[in-house]
Formats: C-alpha cells, structure tokens, sequence
C-alpha cells in the first residue's frame, strides 16, 4: 500500500511541476508583447517611441523664407469693405499700358514705358542713390544699386486713392495696390520681364506685378500664382521695403516678441532697427494687416524729409471738398503722411475732369 502511495505522490507532483512550467512561459510571452507598446500592435515594443524624422533638433526648413507669400487670414481684425476693390488704380481698358487707361508721365528708361528716368544718376559711391528721406538717426536712406525714386515724385507724389475721391486710409493694403504703388515710386536698372502669373492676367495691376516679380522684389505664393487682392501684413511691407533698401547697416537685432518669431526676423529687424517708423511700442506685431495710410508712412519716411506736409494739396482737397475722409479727419496719426503722398498733378487733372 505503501509503495502504490508513493507512486501516486510523484505522479502527482510531476504533473503540478509540468503545468507550472508552461503557465510561466505564457506569463512571461505577454509581458513581453505588450511592455512598452500602445496596445494596438506595435512595431516597436521595446521602448514605445517612433522615430524622430528631426533627431537633431534643427529647426524644419521654411517652405515660404521671404515672408511675403502665404496668404494671411488676417491677423489684425476684420478688413474693412473696400469701394473700389481694384485697388489704387481704375480698371485698365488697355491691359498692355500699366498707367491703367490714365494719362501718364512721359515715357523714359527703367519704368516699362510708365515713368522716366530719375534725373540724378547714381552717385559713385557703392550704397546707390538717395531716395530724399533720413533715418532715425537722422543719416540719408541709400538704395541698393540699381534702384531709383521715379522722376516726380518728390514733388508731385506718388498716391491716387479711388475712383469715388476717398483715399481709404483704413483700409487694408492688397498686394496688387503695393506693387502698383511700388512700381510707381521706383525705378530699376533691370526691366526684362522675366516673371508673371496665371492670376494676373488681365489683371489692372498686371504690368506693376510683373515687372516687380522680375526684380525680385515681390514674390508669388507659387511659382504660377500671386493671389493680387490678398492683403499684407505690416511684415509682408518692410521685406518688400528691405529688398530696394540698403539696410546692411542697421541691427539685425529686434527685442519686439513678434519680430523674434518671424521667420525673416533679421530683415525686418534691420527695418526697423533703422527708424523707418517715427514711433515704434513693445506690442507691435509684424504679423497684423497693415492699412494703406500706414504703408505711406513708411515710403513717405523713406523718400521724403520727416514730418514734411503738402500745403497745396491740402489746398485743394478742402476747397474742392473732396476726401473727405482725410480732410475730416486731421486726427488720424497718418493725416499729413496720407495727404503728402497723394499725386497732385493726377489729382489737378482728376478735378478738372470732374468739373467740366
């Protein structure tokens, strides 16, 4: 009896030591499948992290470096209805003359048949001409070589404002208004046209674009579109700026959070830091809309003397009675600027015109 007893004891714990064996071996299988993982089956167990496409930690290149280009759903508040939606130019009868169906000024050198050449030619010195304007510091702006403030201007101004006589100084600046202005105001060693756009055709500001596209001073948001009724940003503004400017000598520096973000932070930087705003606080933002009377601002700084005012226009927009929402409104940090920049002769001829 004894010895069919102690049989049984060692059948019995062989077995018990057999089941404990495999219950182990499972015990240990899932922990190994599921330690670390996401509990969806995944491919890299052991320490549940995926691969960084970025190891080390470089910043991803910028798909858009010249700031100018991705549209802005607009960052400084609700855009005010525009009037004329066209812009600073009425719609062009004749898309081949940029003058936008207007008498002009004599055709000459540099301006696509527009404008003539500014009479100083560029000095000797390598930082190109003066546009008339002085920084902060009270020193004189130089252009890059290559780039000239248009015969006129200096004494006729360079603004038209809308068909309705308003000047819209609150309103938001649309690229296709800048590269008019800008191709108004400056002239270019350089005028292949090499560059244009399957958005621009037909447009009124067809001629600026692309004729500022070829310079290099203004870009597309792709290589076949511009997307001319979108707005700027005070950014989009002095990137432009800095691109007919000579700034090598300024800061590259800016303590202004906005600034420090910008992905062409030095650029602008180097705007700034040059005085080209008469004021400037700590909350400004290169991302918000900038307005049109703004934007004159800063081309006025750029090739007038500061604070300089244009007493005869105002003349005649009071006596006339006409933009009205700049002669109402003297208030306005931008009055002056605003009123200097309008083109007297264009305005003379535009009151003639509606007199008769």
């Amino acid at each position: 009896m004894k010895k069919y007893l102690s049989v049984f004891l060692v059948i019995v714990m062989a077995f018990s030591m057999a089941t404990y064996g495999y219950a182990s071996q499972r015990f240990t299988t899932d922990v190994t499948l599921t330690v670390g993982g996401d509990g969806g089956g995944t491919t890299n167990p052991g320490d549940g992290e995926t691969p960084n496409p970025n190891p080390g930690g470089e910043e991803k290149p910028n798909p858009n470096p010249d700031g100018e280009e991705k549209p802005n759903p607009n960052p400084g508040g609700e855009e005010k209805p525009n009037p004329n939606p066209g812009g600073e130019e009425k719609p062009n009868p004749n898309p081949g003359d940029s003058s936008g169906g207007r008498p002009s000024r004599p055709s000459g050198g540099g301006g696509g048949g527009s404008r003539p050449s500014a009479p100083n030619t560029k000095p000797a010195a390598p930082n190109g001409v003066k546009p008339g304007g002085v920084d902060g510091k009270g020193n004189p702006y130089y252009l890059i070589e290559g780039v000239y403030v248009a015969a006129g201007i200096h004494e006729d101004g360079y603004m038209r404002g809308y068909t309705n006589m308003t000047f819209g100084p609150d309103d938001f600046l649309t690229r296709a208004q800048f590269a008019t202005i800008m191709d108004r105001v400056f002239e270019f060693d350089e005028v292949a046209i090499t560059k244009s756009f399957d958005d621009t055709r037909g447009h009124w500001a067809e001629n600026a674009i692309n004729r500022l596209a070829s310079r290099g001073v203004i870009l597309g948001v792709s290589s076949t579109e511009f997307r001319p009724n979108d707005g700027l940003t005070k950014g989009h503004v002095l990137l432009m700026l800095s691109r007919v400017l000579d700034i090598a000598k300024y800061s590259k520096v800016s303590n202004l959070p906005s600034v420090k973000q910008y992905h062409a932070k030095e650029a602008v930087a180097r705007m700034l830091n040059s005085g080209i705003y008469d004021e400037l606080d700590k909350d400004f933002d290169v991302n918000a809309r900038i307005t049109r009377s703004e934007m004159v601002h800063l081309l006025n700084n750029l090739i007038y003397e500061r604070n300089a005012k244009a007493t005869r226009t105002e003349r005649v927009l009071e006596s006339r009675h006409i933009f009205l929402d700049l002669i109402e409104n003297r208030w306005h940090m931008y009055y002056h600027d605003s009123v200097k920049s309008m083109d007297y002769n264009y305005l003379m001829q535009e009151v003639r015109n509606f007199e008769m």
